[in-house]
């Protein structure tokens, strides 16, 4: 009975380590994903306003501004920098690069405006975007933050083509820069493509700090009404309320991109943990997060029965089991890595660990999710009693 019951364990490790290795790489979102081009609309570019909520990032707009001033934009686009008012450090910052880009000849309406000092009980970056809006004077208008810089001279071209009367929203994709580690890089791509998808039929959220939008729309629908305590989710909020079905439209060839300076550790860590705030209030959340649950199950579950294989193995010195649960490990990561590396290329990106990357991700979640669970809620809030 001992070694019938040995056998069978032997039997049901080996073939559930081998049909999960052959299931879960296709569990991947870069597996779902396909490559969708930017839609072809024969329609003339609008005019575009951007809006940059500044803080404290006097080097971010001196190393970034003049790019986003010098677009090849035929029709005519407006910058709106809004600041807090008695914030030297950034007002000398503009003065100067307002004072170059004159000289230069530039064609872009360059315009600051302030958040008074004296504002409480909300998110000042929400503020001053809402304070953006009203200063535009275009209908389309693009969120960027400061620590970001144009791909090309025709970024601000690629990402307003998809702008066509059907549509309310555009999403583009930002890239870290070369100093970012490729896990970092990839993290966040991995992430977009779960996002991509969902664009086809109603977007849910951003992790890029990239987004079009209108104007009447955010104006007759209160803006950030309904959030305007918690601390972050400027982007996410924005895309979730003002998504409607069918009426997203994407915009990532690397022409559209824009590079995002490296993170910081901290402010790395405090955008995953923010989100997890942030996603309480957020509409169409379950698919979303089944969809990312079903996934990281399955790695998992394959995770745990290839070592249970692998570890049954040695104590029983079934060295078949052995063979079959290495091979499984084998042909998991074969798979992974063609699944990752097809995507990859096709994006136009590269990151040759992807596929290690991939576990990373697995248990890095976990992390972040634990480290939101202690964390003070306060932090979260502008309401701090």
């Amino acid at each position: 009975m001992v070694e019938m019951l040995s056998d069978n364990v032997a039997i049901i490790l080996g073939i559930a380590a081998l049909l999960l290795a052959l299931t879960t790489p296709f569990f991947s979102p870069l597996f779902r994903w396909k490559r969708k081009e930017e839609e072809a609309h024969d329609v003339d570019l609008q005019p575009v306003s951007i809006i940059i909520a500044s803080h404290d990032d006097a080097q971010q707009l001196e190393k970034h501004l003049p790019s986003i001033l010098q677009q090849d934009y035929p029709v005519g686009y407006e910058v709106i920098v809004v600041i807090q008012k008695g914030d030297h450090d950034v007002e000398d910052a503009l003065k100067r690069i307002k004072y170059t880009y004159e000289q230069q000849g530039g064609d872009a309406h360059f315009y600051v405006t302030y958040i008074p000092q004296t504002s409480r009980y909300m998110s000042r970056r929400k503020l001053a975007i809402t304070l953006g809006v009203k200063a535009a004077k275009n209908e389309w208008l693009l969120l960027l933050d400061s620590d970001c810089a144009p791909s090309s001279p025709q970024w601000l071209a690629a990402m307003a083509r998809p702008c066509a009367d059907e549509k309310s929203l555009v999403v583009g994709y930002s890239s870290y820069d070369a100093d970012t580690s490729s896990f970092k890089r990839y993290e966040r791509f991995y992430h977009f493509c779960y996002l991509l998808r969902e664009c086809g039929t109603q977007a849910y959220r951003t992790n890029c700090p990239i987004v079009m939008f209108r104007k009447s729309q955010f104006m007759s629908q209160n803006g950030y009404l309904g959030n305007l305590e918690l601390v972050r989710g400027e982007y996410d909020f924005l895309v979730n309320k003002y998504a409607e079905p069918d009426a997203t439209a994407i915009s990532v060839s690397p022409t559209a991109w824009v590079i995002q300076d490296s993170p910081t550790r901290k402010s790395w860590l405090n955008a995953h943990v923010y989100y997890m705030e942030t996603r309480k209030l957020l509409q169409r959340g379950f698919l979303h997060r089944l969809v990312f649950g079903a996934d990281q199950v399955a790695m998992r579950l394959f995770t745990c029965v290839s070592l249970a294989a692998l570890a049954y193995s040695v104590l029983t010195l079934n060295w078949l089991l052995l063979g079959v649960a290495l091979l499984s490990v084998v042909l998991e990561l074969l798979l992974r890595y063609w699944v990752d590396k097809r995507a990859i290329h096709r994006f136009g990106e590269s990151f040759p660990w992807a596929f290690v990357y991939d576990r990373v991700i697995m248990w890095s979640d976990l992390y972040f999710m634990m480290r939101h669970k202690f964390a003070d809620r306060r932090d979260f809030t502008t309401h701090k009693q």
